[in-house]
């Protein structure tokens, strides 16, 4: 929409959450549900349903890639594992982190869509700053925090599996 003309439609795209055929897919488990991420050029959504990242044209509303989630099943077992990605993404130069249900928090290239990096959230306890055990689980809901060089995932949502693990990577993925 163009604010600049009373919010005249500039583009539109078919929505995210049609299957390959073109029909919608189940609306209450497709599409964009926690959030986008844009970087001068490019706008970068994560899709539930069938998982995926998708890159769309800021200019034009067409389609640059999209990245099917892979299917690599869960930490925890098959209950509630879903490759699903309800993660809102963040973007940085070069990089568009999106996580999934099944616990995996991946960097793809904005070049390509291409998997760049991929880490199970879910797959080991983690010693906590205060000396406890966290555990991480479903990523779902608000997105990851990138700042001062780190990366922020909070890993654990309610549904399937909850855990409470907020895990910080640095710039080299440690």
């Amino acid at each position: 929409m163009d604010p600049d003309r009373e919010g005249k439609i500039l583009w539109e795209l078919a929505p995210l959450g049609t299957d390959p055929a073109g029909t919608q897919a189940d609306v209450s488990m497709s599409g964009i549900q926690f959030g986008m991420a844009a970087d001068r050029d490019t706008l970068y959504a994560a899709r539930i349903g069938q998982g995926g990242v998708s890159a769309i044209s800021l200019k034009n509303g067409k389609l640059l890639w999209h990245t099917p989630s892979p299917n690599v099943g869960c930490a925890w077992g098959t209950a509630g594992c879903s490759n699903s990605q309800a993660n809102a993404a963040v973007v940085i130069p070069g990089a568009v982190f999106a996580g999934a249900i099944d616990g995996h928090i991946r960097a793809y290239s904005t070049k390509d869509g291409r998997i760049v990096w991929d880490f199970d959230t879910a797959a080991q306890p983690y010693q906590a700053v205060n000396g406890g055990t966290a555990t991480g689980g479903t990523l779902s809901g608000s997105s990851q925090i990138v700042a001062g060089g780190m990366l922020y995932v909070n890993s654990g949502y309610i549904f399937p599996r909850a855990g409470n693990a907020l895990i910080a990577f640095s710039v080299n993925g440690q």
